[in-house]
Parts: C-alpha cells; sequence; structure tokens
C-alpha cells in the first residue's frame, strides 16, 4: 500500500526535504477530489510526510483512510466499506485515487 505513495512523493518531493504541500497541489491539478490511502500512519512517518492526511483535507479533498500493514489484508468489514465508498465515488462522477 506504500508503494504507490512513495512514488507519488519521490515524484514531488526533495529527497532530503519533501515539499509536501506540492501533493495536494499536484492532486487537485489532476482532478483528485477523493483519496483512499491504504498506508498506516507508521508509513506516512516513514515516508516524511506524517501530516499528509490533514494537508489533504486542507486541500479540499475528501480522505478516507483505511490502513493497514503491509502483507495483511483488511478486515472483510473495511473491505466491503473500501469497495462500497470508491464505487460511490466513481458513480458519483468523482476522481478517486486510492493509495
Amino acid at each position: 500500500s506504500g508503494q504507490y505513495l512513495y512514488t507519488i512523493l519521490i515524484t514531488h518531493a526533495k529527497p532530503t526535504n519533501p515539499n509536501q504541500s506540492s501533493i495536494p497541489e499536484c492532486l487537485n491539478t489532476e482532478g483528485i477530489d477523493e483519496v483512499f490511502p491504504l498506508c498506516t500512519r507508521g508509513e506516512l512517518n516513514k515516508y516524511r510526510v506524517p501530516t499528509l492526511l490533514s494537508d489533504l483535507t486542507s486541500a479540499n479533498i475528501t480522505v478516507h483512510h483505511y490502513p493497514f500493514c503491509d502483507g495483511h489484508t483488511p478486515s472483510m468489514g473495511n473491505l466491503l466499506k473500501l469497495i462500497d465508498e470508491i464505487k460511490a465515488a466513481v458513480y458519483g462522477d468523482r476522481k478517486p485515487l486510492v493509495l
């Protein structure tokens, strides 16, 4: 789950000092209005963006956080809720991104 987030961070951040504010701006430019991060808060800290979720929210991007550790699976209840929310976003003409 963290690999795609890492790709976004490498693309939009300096290697030694991530410019975290560019991530919400980039997503807004792409028309992304809902984000489904699957990474844990620990992974956000690992990739040096501990406030990314609140930054996305501040940029008017709806965040649906369903964290689970790499190598594990989400609970059935969380998985079904995640799928329902992604379907609602797609069918509602919104542009979601799963991280």
